[in-house]
């Protein structure tokens, strides 16, 4: 069974982590993301992946 992940970042700027298009953390802000992602796994090469895919597209899908 795959698992997806959805980064979104909102108009004020803030963040929400879905995974399997449930909310696991909702207005999360810049400063803290990185420290929110690495709950669930995601440090290093893989959160600057995410990052990049933020700062181009405002959203970032991972699948598991």
């Amino acid at each position: 069974m795959k698992t997806d992940w959805k980064i979104a970042k909102n108009e004020q700027g803030r963040f929400a982590i879905f995974r399997n298009e449930v909310l696991m953390k909702g207005d999360v802000p810049e400063k803290w993301l990185a420290e929110q992602l690495a709950t669930y796994g995601f440090c290093g090469a893989e959160f600057e992946e995410i990052r990049e895919k933020l700062r181009q597209n405002g959203i970032a899908v991972v699948e598991l």
